[in-house]
């Protein structure tokens, strides 16, 4: 452990790409006045444009494109922006294969490009392997003409943090003759961003971390850089770098402890302490500031855990919904207070846990003489739309005469914190860092004690001798990516896009008949929530698009994964996952919906399942 409270152990500044290029081309002007630019950079439209104007101002032709998902942003920038789509009758877009990598990578990289071109045909074809990294476009007009274009998507090869052949995207720089066109130089660049990046992992892996978990308390990375976020006319989230990042780095720095402490990659039991990114927007925030960023890494110790300070101050949200039916109209995340509160008015016996760092984790126990069920939300603390689902779902279970039933909407207090703290800088993004609990482990994972969170799931399946449980999760709502370390993200490549929501069944054996018969019944009630039968359709197939056949059986328009779990206490355990992270508004309130209504039919279906004798 480190005794100070509080120990800085990395700090740099970063100069961005495109002032480091000003800055050679001022040395010497008059060297570039026959040429001419190409340049691939992670920042956004508005700093690419001010650059430009930089380099015109010093005599400089240049063209400067976004290095990050190449494909959407020139669609946005050199298409839509010129009026290229008016007309258009039918797009097809050939994407490259390169052998290093998933054979869908750069068809990945391309969502969600239809939300652009919604009216018009759009059509994929893959090209042979090569490690030429181009898309060839081909627009179709109504009058019948043609126009084709080459759009280059920059990458590099390397050995990444584990040692594993990576092929991610990459800052580029052509140079050519402004009269012939020739090529004079081309070659990868190190961005900012990048650079970032890698300088973060490095100090990662040089720091003495010791030779027990947790490794620290918290370790708090903050990152202060101009960058891109898109949306759409209609607000779709497109991409976002800020999130990218925040993304690489959280799970990069998993995977290196991970690997520190002899663990598999992807094990979710490691207790390293709290890793927590904070990726920080500089100038206005519209990604139009280009000067010198920091990078700064702090590890908290573990000994003082009071000295951990909240990411940013948080608005009082104190609006009742404890009401009768003021649940179902909640449109955004709850706090922990509203959580608390709306519990309160769910009859049964209370129960109470501490967490890691200190919160409170609530349930109640209602019994009764009908069969025990159990239902949790909040898991993974990024997932809000279960944390309603289950208060919800749990107000329901109240009112059927007999039911004996468990609830704990808030399994995850520490990274519920976490969460809206994040979400109060990055409203929209994933925010995975919320994802685990304080001790960095999934607690669903959690090899042995003290059990800490763990406790209120425990208790509820032991009160209620349930044999089934209802656990109510989400996912991300637009493309997850890791552009850094690659693109997909390791070992959740399933997820890096939106399916609609699906229902993942774990069952013991001797419980499969029952899981089987419960999922069939589930799942023809579902179908007939409103507005669930469009909404996955549409999901599904934009994942199709983008990601190839859904990996699952498809019933009734919902995906199901029904897979065996001995390790498990229950007999039968419901995962529902709807794209949930971070939504708000009508969307966050239909999410609850479905969880809401996964939990009544589930209930119905079970209690009638256990008594009857012959099933």
């Amino acid at each position: 452990m480190i005794e100070s409270a509080k120990t800085i152990i990395y700090q740099q500044d970063i100069a961005t790409t495109g002032s480091l290029l000003v800055e050679q081309i001022k040395q010497d002007p008059h060297s570039w006045q026959d040429k001419a630019i190409e340049l691939w950079l992670y920042e956004g439209a508005f700093a690419r444009q001010a650059l430009t104007e930089q380099f015109n101002a010093l005599g400089v032709q240049v063209l400067i494109r976004s290095a990050y998902k190449p494909l959407l942003h020139w669609f946005i920038e050199e298409v839509h922006a010129t009026g290229l789509d008016q007309n258009l009758a039918s797009i097809e877009i050939s994407y490259p294969v390169d052998p290093v990598t998933d054979r869908l990578r750069f068809l990945s990289e391309a969502y969600p490009l239809d939300l652009l071109c919604p009216e018009v045909p759009l059509s994929w074809v893959a090209l042979a392997p090569s490690a030429e990294h181009q898309y060839q476009v081909r627009f179709t007009y109504e009058d019948g003409a043609t126009r084709s274009f080459t759009v280059f998507a920059p990458n590099e090869s390397f050995k990444d943090h584990l040692n594993i052949d990576t092929l991610a995207p990459t800052g580029y720089l052509k140079v050519m003759n402004k009269t012939t066109g020739h090529v004079l130089q081309s070659l990868a660049l190190h961005t900012e961003i990048q650079l970032a990046y890698h300088s973060i992992m490095q100090a990662i892996k040089d720091h003495a971390w010791g030779t027990h978990e947790p490794y620290f308390e918290r370790l708090h990375i903050r990152v202060d850089l101009p960058g891109s976020e898109v949306f759409s006319a209609k607000q779709d989230f497109l991409a976002s770098t800020y999130e990218a990042l925040h993304e690489d780095l959280y799970f990069s720095i998993l995977e290196f402890f991970q690997h520190y402490s002899g663990r598999p990659t992807g094990d979710r039991g490691l207790q390293p302490g709290q890793i927590v990114p904070d990726i920080r927007v500089t100038g206005a925030g519209d990604g139009s500031a280009i000067g010198i960023n920091e990078v700064s890494i702090q590890i908290t110790c573990f000994e003082t855990k009071g000295s951990i300070e909240p990411l940013i101050a948080l608005p009082a949200k104190l609006a009742d919904v404890s009401a009768s039916g003021a649940l179902g109209a909640v449109d955004q995340a709850l706090t922990h207070r509203q959580v608390d509160d709306a519990l309160n008015h769910i009859s049964g016996d209370a129960f109470a846990f501490e967490s890691w760092q200190g919160r409170t984790l609530h349930g109640k126990h209602r019994p009764g003489s009908l069969p025990g069920i159990v239902v949790t939300g909040g898991q993974h603390a990024n997932e809000s739309t279960g944390v309603v689902g289950a208060l919800r779902g749990a107000q329901w279970l109240e009112s059927v005469a007999e039911a004996n039933f468990a609830v704990v909407p808030l399994e995850n207090p520490d990274g519920y914190q976490l969460f809206h703290e994040y979400c109060a800088i990055h409203p929209r993004h994933i925010n995975h860092a919320a994802r685990y609990t304080a001790l960095g482990d999934d607690q669903e994972y959690r090899e042995r004690a003290p059990w800490f969170e763990r406790q209120g799931r425990m208790h509820a399946l032991c009160v209620t001798d349930a044999q089934l449980h209802l656990s109510l999760h989400g996912y991300p709502a637009h493309e997850w990516t890791r552009p850094f370390s690659g693109y997909l993200p390791r070992g959740f490549e399933l997820w890096s896009v939106p399916k609609g929501f699906f229902l993942i069944v774990r069952y013991r054996d001797g419980w499969q008949e029952k899981a089987a018969i419960l999922l069939d019944k589930l799942v023809e009630g579902l179908a007939a929530v409103p507005g669930l039968s469009a909404y996955n359709a549409e999901q599904l197939k934009r994942y199709e698009t983008y990601s190839g056949p859904v990996p699952f059986e498809v019933k009734r328009g919902i995906p199901c994964l029904f897979t065996r779990n001995d390790k498990q206490t229950p007999g039968v355990v419901i995962v529902t996952e709807i794209p949930d992270e971070t939504i708000y508004g009508e969307a966050f309130t239909f999410a609850h919906e479905v969880h809401t209504e996964t939990v009544k039919l589930a209930s119905t279906i079970w209690w009638q399942l256990m008594s009857d004798p012959t099933q």
